[in-house]
């Protein structure tokens, strides 16, 4: 326990005991508490030894513009920029051969650079909370990404390029403006949460159904869905939201005979209920 108070007590270069000396009338909790108060990182202290981090927290900082230097930083694996003020991020984003997680949510960006196709470590990024109208042609090239999040922005379309990232399994894009998914979506077979909900599709690709590991969710509600593909009854899932849409028919949705743990329903003008799905032991259906 004393090892590890010793290893904390960096405040400014001050050691634990530098404090105590200073402070004799404060109560040793109180005392200890300044060092966990310890200024953030900011970016030019950072770049005085860019080669030193391997990790750069820089959330919260009201940054407006990342610096071109920031490509200097060549042994970053994670790079932490949420809650700033980007509205675009410099080519050198590119030229960080090491990066494997990348977090950009509630900034402004409206757009990336082609750059970020170099990111060929990248496993995980977060656009969460942005002002993004289109992806680049590059994020194909990401083909490591297990974890792509790009909720909340105004997205009207996902390029095609997009599904050669076959090993996700967490792909978040709700509440964006996309009516339609390409063709080739469900060449993305690793794909386990799938959440899309709050867009304006009107339809599902057929290649959905060449998913091949269990869809723990599947959330596609407030949509305007009329029909599904023919081929969802090739897929596991376990929880499946389609609330809120137009759909009239399931099609073949369970009729595969694997198991479904809850189906939501509710707010679509359905006409029957297939009794495969009606009648399923075990199933929680939400009408």
């Amino acid at each position: 326990m004393k090892q590890n108070i010793k290893k904390m007590a960096n405040h400014d270069d001050m050691t634990l005991g530098d404090l105590l000396k200073k402070a004799p009338k404060k109560s040793i909790f109180s005392t200890i508490g300044q060092l966990f108060k310890k200024k953030p990182l900011t970016f030019e202290k950072a770049l005085k030894n860019p080669l030193k981090h391997t990790s750069l927290d820089l959330r919260n900082q009201n940054l407006k513009e990342l610096p071109e230097s920031i490509g200097q930083f060549k042994n970053l694996r994670q790079l932490y920029l949420d809650n700033n003020q980007l509205t675009s991020l410099p080519d050198a984003i590119g030229d960080l051969p090491q990066l494997d997680l990348l977090t950009l949510r509630n900034n402004q960006l409206t757009s990336l650079p082609d750059t970020i196709g170099n990111l060929s470590t990248l496993t995980y990024i977060d656009l969460k909370n942005n002002q993004l109208t289109s992806l680049p042609d590059a994020i194909g090239k990401l083909t490591r990404l297990t974890n792509i999040d790009l909720e909340s922005n105004q997205l009207k379309t996902l390029p095609d390029s997009i599904c050669s990232l076959t090993r996700v399994y967490s792909f978040n894009a709700a509440n964006n403006q996309l009516t339609q998914l390409p063709e080739l979506f469900g060449n993305m077979t690793q794909i386990q949460v799938l959440n899309l909900h709050h867009n304006q599709l009107t339809h599902l690709p057929e290649s959905l159904g060449n998913l091949k590991e269990t869809v723990v969710y599947f959330n596609i509600s407030n949509n305007r869905l009329k029909t599904l593909p023919n081929t969802l009854h090739k897929v596991v899932f376990e929880d499946i939201y389609l609330d809120n849409n137009e759909l009239e028919s399931l099609g073949t949705l369970g009729q595969g005979g694997y198991r479904i743990d809850q189906l939501h329903l509710k707010g679509n003008p359905l006409l029957t209920i297939p009794e495969t799905l009606s009648k399923r032991p075990g199933l929680w259906l939400s009408l």
